[in-house]
């Protein structure tokens, strides 16, 4: 742990810098010479360790640690001492050359004597070393904007922004190629290192909270879409990313009020109104209010506003699919039945579609045909349990579990469907 340093220490330091000074001072007036050390070079970097009157930091401080030279070249900083803290740094610098905070805090110093140039080149080697450090990089703007007015360093400036830029997209589309191999804590690394860069960039945030919504990080996915919302409260993309989080949590009333804002601020944004309509679906769900067929028609008003707007295939396909559930439940068995063919048109391949068509024919009392569809329910896939299942309670007769609601999609499911539907739209 780092000891608090007293008024006394800073004064003791002021002192030691006030006495080697006087020792230079002497020593120049007197003509003295005296053999000094070699120059450090680090990676090609001429005159690292040196400032410009020809003092050095050899002999400083008799402390080894990195850290606490750097601690008291700040205190010394802070006292306005910019000379002498630069003695300090140039220590801390040759103690630990391939570390970039002395190069920084040097180059500090000298943007405060306004030795512009040499700000850069400390600011550059620091920059090398790390090159996504926010304060180097605000620095280095800082200093090319005051040698812009003396008419320099303006393609230099272009460069680096163009070499930022270039940053930025490089670990975006890597971040995106981890998200979709569903490497989501690796890609979270690669977006922060864009916002890093550029906090503002919306497609980054964006990314990264769909990550966190993948970890079942829902709180943490809130507090960063909330701060996207305070820097575009525009976008509604980001509302509907904060509807599914909060969905997430069983804050259900407060998912819907997301959703809808979302629709406000866009009107064609096809996944928050999927997921307004599912949101009111779980609303029944968690206020055990299976039987209020407001509730079931908002959604379904929902899905057909969707379904107008002539969504892609798979799309389609999922909403047809959690619309005939919504029309089961309220006992709207013809309506139910014609989004199930539906789905076999567009999608023949499609099992899970034979199988709601075959129970909701057992509502209709249509048990013969409803045969006919578990048969080729299974016939599509030979793993479908519940088609087998309920197979052989046809054949035998055994209706007495009458079935009365559709089964809903477990939350899991309904997770999926959301974020499916959120990529499906990036991808158009």
């Amino acid at each position: 742990m780092k000891k608090t340093k007293s008024k006394r220490d800073i004064k003791i330091n002021s002192k030691k810098i006030r006495k080697i000074k006087k020792t230079q001072k002497n020593i120049k007036q007197k003509g003295e010479k005296y053999t000094l050390l070699p120059k450090e070079k680090i990676n090609g970097a001429a005159e690292i360790s040196e400032f410009d009157d020809g003092s050095f930091s050899v002999g400083l401080h008799e402390s080894g640690d990195y850290s606490q030279i750097n601690d008291y070249g700040m205190e010394v900083q802070e006292q306005k001492d910019y000379e002498g803290a630069i003695l300090y740094f140039n220590k801390a610098i040759e103690l630990a050359p391939e570390k970039d905070q002395a190069y920084y805090l040097k180059s500090v110093s000298l943007n405060k004597l306004n030795q512009l140039e040499k700000a850069l080149k400390y600011k550059k080697k620091a920059l090398e070393i790390d090159p996504i450090n926010k304060k180097s990089i605000d620095l280095q703007s800082k200093i090319l904007k005051q040698l812009k007015r003396q008419r320099k360093y303006i393609q230099e400036d272009d460069k680096i922004q163009n070499q930022n830029e270039n940053l930025e997209k490089a670990f975006l589309r890597k971040g995106i190629t981890l998200l979709e191999d569903k490497q989501f804590k690796e890609s979270i690394s690669f977006f922060d290192k864009v916002i890093k860069l550029n906090p503002k960039n919306e497609e980054a945030l964006e990314y990264k909270i769909q990550a966190l919504y993948d970890l079942n990080q829902y709180e943490k996915c809130i507090k960063l879409v909330n701060k996207a919302i305070q820097l575009n409260p525009n976008n509604s993309q980001f509302y509907n990313l904060q509807g599914c989080a909060l969905s997430e949590m069983s804050l259900i009333e407060k998912a819907s009020a997301s959703f809808q804002q979302a629709i406000v601020l866009n009107p064609n944004n096809e996944s928050a109104y999927f997921n307004l309509a599912q949101s009111k679906q779980q609303q029944i769900l968690f206020e055990k209010r299976l039987k209020d067929n407001y509730q079931f028609e908002k959604a379904i008003a929902c899905y057909n506003q969707i379904l107008n707007l002539d969504p892609d295939r798979y799309t389609e396909e999922l909403l047809l699919l959690n619309k005939g559930a919504s029309l089961g439940a309220i006992n709207r068995y013809e309506e139910q039945l014609a989004c199930y063919e539906n789905m076999i048109q567009i999608n023949p391949s499609n099992d899970e579609a034979y199988y709601l068509k075959a129970k909701t024919l057992l509502h209709l009392n249509g048990f013969r045909k409803s045969l006919e569809f578990f048969e080729k329910a299974i016939e599509l896939n030979p793993q479908h349990v519940y088609a087998k299942n309920c197979r052989s309670n046809v054949k035998y007769k055994k209706i007495d579990y009458v079935l009365k609601h559709l089964t809903l999609f477990s939350k899991s499911k309904n997770s999926s469907k959301k974020l499916s539907s959120c990529k499906s739209k990036k991808k158009k």
